[in-house]
């Protein structure tokens, strides 16, 4: 087995060549070239098993390299070595059949795994070919006829069990008719259009994410069971390989994201015979059309849909009307962060009729207070209504915005109101530890908007208005002799009376000894 660096800095050559124990993973021979030139020379005369080559090299690139070594038909598999780990790079890297890249500076244990896998293949391969070479085609002929077989299930050929038992013993396909078995769709989303990076290069990338399930996925034996229709993927495992079956899916969809840049989608079910393939193939493509992309990357159709979650998508209407004439926006934006973060994976139908009813609420609220359209539609909401009726996420975050955008409106020549009630509220609860988020409760905003609006009318923050109140209140109670420094600052919600001495130190200057009582004195302030 023969390896060939390419790389025109010849210190990685050598720190490749010195740091790598070739023969444990099966090399016989490292060839080493420092420019594409030298590399041609070297496939010219010899044969090359694995080239390693750098992308970025004076003259003639990596890339123009591996363009040269397939179309003059070199048989070798490829490695990049490359600076850039872009997905613009792995899509033109994907065209000359590149195995893997590896990002530098090199981390030779990756790259040693990496080339380990290399010569596995390179060996598999060869092995392939001794086999077609004696006329023995089985293994092409045991996938396709295999693919064939199980395509025709979920296709629903309407067989009694041992019908299908029968037509597979007879192309000597490994088929139980007690097993269950688990099927698995993959759809590309369109959503953002990932797919469209591809342009013209559709079927390249079906080959791609289809090999990357066989490394992921499947085990050897079943190679046949999996196969594409339109832009879904359909894989059928063995049950007893379904074990950790999530982490091993969304392992897969995070290797594909990274390596193709296309978003999917896996929809599953629950194990079933095989004669009821058809029935779930036919659940699970019914649910990728009611998907409304919630950003959920795996859906399992055995667990949706129950009663707990149908709950949730009986909207509140009544509850969303109250907030909306009590102005209770803060109960209208918790509604839709929890729907946002959670609340439920409505059907397509089922999220229009929300976003209908929720916005018909909002335009009567509008009506009644006499906000015309075009005050409330500020640029922000218009750019996030564009998406919000693909996806429940993106819908809820609308909702968000609007929410506090109704808010502003609703405060808008109200902020002395709003003032004088937090005013009041502090003077009554001045005896008692205030927060920022009680104080906004009472008013019925959230608290950064109170605290924005309230240091705006009186051109101090929240909380040194409180401080302030709570220090008047302790010179009070101070000048009227009826209770002990320390009393007082607990009276007042300070836990600690060194804190309490500094902050009344700090609000109200220095303080002569004899304008003090005999108590204070003793006290420290």
């Amino acid at each position: 087995m023969n390896i060939l660096i390419v790389d025109d800095e010849v210190y990685a050559v050598r720190a490749i060549q010195r740091c790598i124990a070739w023969e444990a993973i099966g090399v016989d021979m490292v060839l080493t070239a420092f420019s594409s030139g030298q590399a041609r020379e070297i496939f010219r005369t010899q044969t090359v098993d694995i080239v390693l080559t750098d992308i970025e090299m004076p003259g003639e690139s990596g890339l123009e390299l591996l363009s040269w070594i397939r179309d003059n038909e070199y048989d070798c598999i490829a490695i990049c070595l490359t600076c850039h780990a872009e997905f613009e790079f792995a899509q033109e890297a994907m065209l000359y059949r590149v195995m893997e890249y590896v990002v530098k500076p090199v981390n030779f244990e990756n790259l040693r795994q990496t080339i380990a896998r290399a010569v596995e293949l390179r060996m598999r391969e060869k092995q392939i070919r001794v086999r077609e070479s004696k006329g023995i085609l089985w293994e092409y002929n045991r996938e396709r006829l295999e693919r064939e077989f199980w395509e025709n299930l979920i296709d629903g050929s309407q067989e009694k069990p041992m019908q299908i038992k029968k037509r597979a013993e007879q192309i000597n396909i490994d088929y139980d008719v007690n097993k269950q078995y688990q099927l698995i769709l993959f759809s590309i989303d369109d959503i953002d259009g990932q797919q469209k990076e591809w342009d013209c290069q559709i079927d390249l990338m079906k080959y791609i994410i289809h090999n990357i399930s066989r490394d992921i996925l499947t085990e050897e034996e079943d190679l046949g069971r999996s196969g594409w229709k339109e832009f879904r993927m359909w894989v059928v495992l063995s049950e007893e390989r379904t074990g950790e079956l999530y982490g091993r899916v969304e392992n897969y969809l995070e290797v594909c994201r990274n390596i193709t840049g296309v978003e999917m989608t896996a929809y599953l079910d629950a194990p079933c015979f095989g004669e009821e393939l058809h029935e779930v193939y036919r659940r699970l493509l019914r649910k990728e059309y009611q998907n409304i992309l919630n950003g959920q990357n795996v859906i399992h159709c055995g667990t949706i849909r129950d009663g707990e979650e149908a709950a949730l998508w009986r909207v509140p209407i009544e509850d969303i009307r109250i907030w909306l004439e009590e102005k209770s926006f803060i109960k209208l934006r918790k509604y839709a962060e929890f729907m946002r973060d959670g609340g439920g994976e409505p059907e397509r139908k089922e999220l229009f009729l929300t976003e209908e009813c929720i916005m018909r609420e909002i335009y009567h609220y509008l009506e009644k207070e006499r906000i015309s359209s075009e005050d409330f539609w500020i640029d922000e909401l218009v750019n996030k209504a564009v998406p919000m009726r693909q996806s429940i996420r993106y819908f809820m975050e609308w909702l968000i915005m609007a929410s506090g955008r109704l808010e502003e409106l609703a405060a808008d020549g109200r902020d002395w109101e709003m003032t004088a009630m937090i005013r009041k509220y502090i003077r009554e609860n001045v005896e008692t530890r205030i927060t920022r988020e009680q104080v906004a409760a009472y008013v019925n905003f959230s608290a950064d908007y109170v605290s924005r609006r309230f240091k705006k009318e009186t051109g101090i923050s929240l909380s040194e208005y409180i401080m302030q109140e709570k220090i008047d209140r302790a010179r009070q109670l101070i000048a009227s002799g009826e209770d002990t420094i320390g009393n007082i600052a607990v009276r007042l919600g300070y836990n600690s009376f060194s804190y309490f001495s500094e902050i009344f130190r700090r609000m109200t200057g220095q303080l002569r000894q004899e304008n003090l009582p005999f108590f204070c004195q003793n006290n420290g302030i």
